[in-house]
């Protein structure tokens, strides 16, 4: 990083710095904090939970969470697998016992069942206990903050507002994608084929050869050499021949292999690599619509309703731009090593 760039996001990178730093120190005041609170987990409760959790089905799609709830790759409990865990339980079963704000406490079936929603399901699957230690420390807090009156701060009742906006929009979604999906038009299952990729290459080969080069100069003197007629290119050390070769074996060069002029020797460059490489031939075969059908439905399925109402409510909104505010927006994000530009 030039010094110049260094100046540019050196703001950016304290920020990034002093987010760090409330990180770490909050994280460790959290583990201080709950360590202070005498917690004590009834195991056979816990067991149970579990029993019961491990029987919701594992899944593939990811709910959508509201805003402000642990966001990561893993999917959430919905609101009927939340239903089906409490059917087994008296909301007022024991799960622990703990000492805050000066009184003892009991920890019930019912908080964690309030909390349940905003943990990963495989968590509470797979880690029963660390899910309730998770839930917990939710309820402590919630408790903490009560007592400091913060409902009534105007920051938190903001906050408050803007979130549960989210959280109904989350609630809706996940109504209208539980519910019976019409038929799918032909015509928008194709366009779904086409727009999630599905139709990528399904075999791809080629046939030519490669030599891997120490720098940009020594490929380049590799390949003025072979061109020049000085120098075959299996007189190299680091030569390699691919005769219909599937393409995946020259993982670094995928995408160039497609790319470079066919009987040309070229120089190519994947990371810090440097390659001097000749495609004779090559093929693709590409995946048809008829050979996934099935599984553009099931991926359409979980999500057109929500999609049809948005274009529904859309088409009969009257919706407006403020340009002023999104030029604005997009000068301020305008970092030229985002863009591979580098400051004058």
């Amino acid at each position: 990083m030039t010094n110049a760039e260094f100046e540019y996001k050196k703001e950016g990178i304290t920020g990034l710095t002093k987010k760090r730093i409330m990180t770490l120190k909050g994280d460790a005041f959290v583990q201080t904090y709950m360590q202070s609170l005498d917690v004590n987990v009834d195991q056979e409760s816990v067991r149970d939970l579990f029993e019961r959790i491990r029987q919701i089905k594992p899944r593939n799609r990811s709910n959508p969470v509201p805003s402000g709830i642990p966001q990561d790759n893993s999917s959430y409990p919905t609101s009927a697998e939340v239903e089906f865990v409490e059917q087994e339980f008296n909301p007022n079963t024991p799960i622990a016992s703990y000492t805050h704000l000066g009184e003892e406490r009991i920890f019930t079936a019912g908080d964690y069942f309030d909390w349940l929603k905003t943990i990963p399901l495989e968590e509470a699957r797979n880690r029963t206990m660390a899910s309730v230690g998770r839930a917990l420390r939710n309820q402590v807090f919630f408790e903490a903050g009560l007592v400091q009156d913060i409902e009534n701060d105007p920051i938190v009742e903001y906050n408050m507002d803007y979130r549960s906006k989210f959280y109904k929009t989350y609630l809706v979604k996940e109504y209208l994608s539980e519910q019976p999906v019409p038929d799918i038009p032909i015509e928008e299952q194709k366009a779904a084929f086409r727009g999630m990729d599905m139709n990528a290459g399904k075999s791809r080969t080629f046939s030519g050869w490669v030599i891997t080069a120490d720098s940009f100069k020594a490929a380049q003197e590799i390949k003025n050499a072979i061109q020049a007629g000085k120098s075959s290119p299996d007189s190299y050390p680091n030569y390699e021949y691919h005769k219909g070769a599937d393409v995946r074996k020259v993982y670094a060069l995928q995408s160039h292999v497609f790319r470079a002029p066919l009987n040309k020797t070229v120089v190519a460059n994947s990371g810090e690599a440097f390659y001097v490489m000749n495609v004779s031939e090559r093929d693709m075969q590409r995946v048809e619509f008829e050979e996934v059908q099935d599984q553009v439905i099931e991926r359409m399925s979980k999500y057109y309703n929500v999609v049809k109402e948005i274009q529904e409510l859309r088409a009969d909104a009257e919706i407006s731009v403020d340009t002023t505010a999104f030029e604005s927006l997009m000068k301020h994000f305008d970092d030229p090593s985002l863009q591979g530009r580098r400051l004058p």
